[in-house]
């Protein structure tokens, strides 16, 4: 008698969605402890409109997306890979989530309709937050979800976090003459 995985039913398919969600607002806290901003949670609601993990100081709005659907094409680069041109998008796994603020490569091709699509979508929350999205397929680690945010969006993030702030004045005042 053969061993077949269980197929999940709607409620264990919620469920799992949940632990994903609660996962990467587990790792992006520990992330943001990094850089000395406030932890973030799980917005514990259903059938909403709005991100999947609260914001903090720094003015992510996090829609994480745990799909079979999502583009196995975004898990093929290590690092900060811009993907697209006249709009372009940056991601990079979540362990390598520091990669954001420096050098990106650049992908000669445009990012996938899926994800273009998830974008658009968050466009109605970028006046006050900066949009951004956690793709995740399941059985995939969470270390491994890929950060997809604005290339343009990069800069108002770096501005939102104290350390960088701080590293930055202290920058000036080491080299300003006196």
């Amino acid at each position: 008698m053969e061993n077949k995985p269980k197929k999940l039913s709607r409620k264990n398919k919620t469920d799992r969605w949940k632990d994903v969600e609660r996962g990467v607002a587990h790792y992006l806290s520990r992330k943001f402890a990094e850089l000395e901003l406030n932890p973030v949670e799980r917005i514990p609601v259903l059938g909403r409109e709005g991100p999947d993990v609260g914001v903090n100081q720094s003015k992510l709005a996090v829609d994480v997306k745990s799909r079979q659907k999502v583009p196995k094409i975004m898990w093929h680069h290590h690092g900060a890979v811009r993907w697209g041109i006249t709009e372009p998008l940056v991601a990079v796994r979540l362990c390598e989530f520091e990669k954001l603020f420096g050098e990106t490569k650049a992908v000669a091709i445009i990012p996938p309709k899926t994800v273009r699509e998830y974008m658009e979508h968050m466009a109605s929350w970028s006046e006050e937050h900066i949009p951004a999205i956690i793709l995740h397929r399941p059985r995939i680690r969470i270390a491994n979800a890929i950060f997809v945010i604005r290339e343009a969006d990069i800069e108002r993030l770096r501005n939102n976090i104290p350390k960088f702030l701080m590293e930055e004045k202290w920058h000036e005042d080491v080299t300003q003459p006196k």
